[in-house]
């Protein structure tokens, strides 16, 4: 009933706006999902989905946009070294990555080998990481691709 009365209403929104074709139905899908599922259910899974991009160039991009570096932002360097589980299997243990602060202050680095263990103990593949600071807290949000890394190798 919920899934009925949402697309109803989406309908009637979208063709107010003046929407055709597949911004219409498209509309419409949405508003019956979120009407029956709920809303903040939707949103979750739109983040999460949005979590692997089709590229390496991808996840730069999205990373460095985020970071407020952008195509022609202004940025510091920074040389970080790596942490255990996060080294190349057969380079030395005194590895290092290249990462960047912004003007905003936010900080982006590439995790390019990944992790050994992640946050709920399982392997992590490579990503970009951005370090986000609101106020006194920093918020890490992560852009994974598709690499054939397996990071279960990592030391």
């Amino acid at each position: 009933v919920k899934a009925g009365y949402g697309a109803y209403t989406g309908y009637q929104t979208a063709k107010s706006r003046g929407y055709t074709g597949w911004k219409k139905w498209g509309y419409t899908a949405y508003s019956a999902a979120s009407s029956a599922i709920g809303f903040g259910k939707i949103l979750k899974f739109s983040k999460k989905a949005k979590a692997m991009f089709p590229s390496k160039k991808a996840a730069r991009r999205a990373a460095r946009r985020d970071a407020g570096i952008g195509k022609h932002g202004t940025f510091t360097k920074l040389n970080e070294t790596l942490n255990a589980g996060s080294r190349h299997p057969r380079l030395s243990s005194n590895q290092s990555r290249n990462a960047k602060r912004s003007h905003k202050g936010h900080k982006l680095a590439h995790d390019r080998w990944g992790h050994l263990k992640g946050e709920n103990g399982k392997p992590v593949g490579p990503h970009y990481n951005v370090y986000i600071k609101k106020g006194k807290k920093t918020e890490s949000r992560h852009y994974y691709y598709p690499s054939k890394h397996d990071p279960r190798k990592n030391k």
